[in-house]
């Protein structure tokens, strides 16, 4: 095999490379220092090889000396190379992005807003891609015009926190339905980041994932590491008040459990308690250090590959 190697922001490109050269049969775009292989020799006398695991092989590549390309997954032919719908890549659009690190691993530079296809979605959505992590909710008071003790953009149905919402740029939910999506297509981490009034910090969990609706949105977190600053903001350091296994508790939805209408917004609660709400209408109450004795100014949650 014979390759030419050239500088390529994105797998697009290096196939526009392929389908420009002669007798080009394949190629390799590696995302992680944007290099193109071309593959050059007539007949491959064997499987393409990639050099690392974020790279990707494209082999038995049409070019524009030979007949249109076989575009799937509603790709069109343009020439000799095929446009892709959103949420797909690849020389023939063969490959189905389903989460921010897809497309890390397929187009290279992810910091941005993308088109995704998870299996469990029912259509495509856009993400806002930071590399591999993506956020799933913020709530900020340090922004200006964020500041209002009360609010009442919270106090909305099921359907709102299913399908997420957001509310100037003080606030956003990614939505339910996209949080099982994501979370199903591989394991995730959770990443918590909160500043209170008296200090910042970090925590994490090594697991999380989202149900389905029909088991009204079942929260699987664990795997608690911090910062010496923060305590475990779902377990509250006591097995019995944990929140994992806990049900998504809107004020239309969750059968006797007055914790969303009590705190003015939904989020998953066990039955016997209501526990720390970051949707408190009067603040976020999310302990510690965020509670009666601290104001919480921020907190964003991030999900991103285990």
């Amino acid at each position: 095999m014979v390759f030419d190697y050239v500088q390529a922001a994105s797998s697009l490109q290096c196939a526009t490379t392929c389908h420009g050269g002669v007798n080009c049969t394949g190629f390799i775009y590696c995302s992680i220092n944007n290099r193109c292989s071309i593959l050059t020799s007539d007949k491959p006398s064997g499987p393409v090889s990639v050099p690392y695991p974020t790279c990707k092989a494209f082999s038995n590549v049409t070019t524009s000396r030979q007949t249109s390309p076989s575009c799937l997954n509603g790709g069109t032919p343009d020439g000799a190379v095929c446009l892709c719908t959103p949420a797909f890549t690849g020389g023939n659009c063969e490959t189905r992005m389903e989460d921010c690190t897809d497309v890390y691993l397929y187009v290279g530079n992810s910091t941005g807003t993308y088109t995704v296809w998870p299996t469990k979605a029912a259509r495509p959505f856009d993400l806002e891609c930071d590399n591999v992590t993506v956020k799933i909710m913020f709530r900020d008071r340090t922004i200006s015009g964020c500041e209002a003790e009360i609010v009442t953009y919270l106090d909305v149905p099921w359907v709102d926190y299913k399908y997420g919402f957001t509310h100037s740029n003080c606030y956003m939910w990614l939505g339910l339905e996209k949080m099982h999506a994501l979370t199903s297509v591989r394991p995730n981490k959770l990443f918590i980041f909160v500043t209170a009034n008296i200090t910042s910090g970090q925590v994490s969990y090594s697991a999380f994932s989202v149900g389905n609706e029909s088991s009204e949105y079942r929260l699987s977190v664990s795997g608690f590491t911090g910062d010496g600053v923060f305590g475990d903001l779902f377990n509250l350091k006591d097995p019995v008040r944990t929140l994992d296994g806990s049900h998504f508790c809107a004020k239309d939805r969750c059968a006797n459990n007055p914790c969303a209408v009590f705190y003015g917004g939904a989020w998953w609660s066990r039955l016997d308690a209501c526990l720390s709400n970051p949707h408190y209408s009067l603040g976020v109450n999310f302990c510690p250090p965020c509670d009666d004795n601290h104001e919480c100014k921020s907190i964003y949650m991030l999900i991103g590959p285990a």
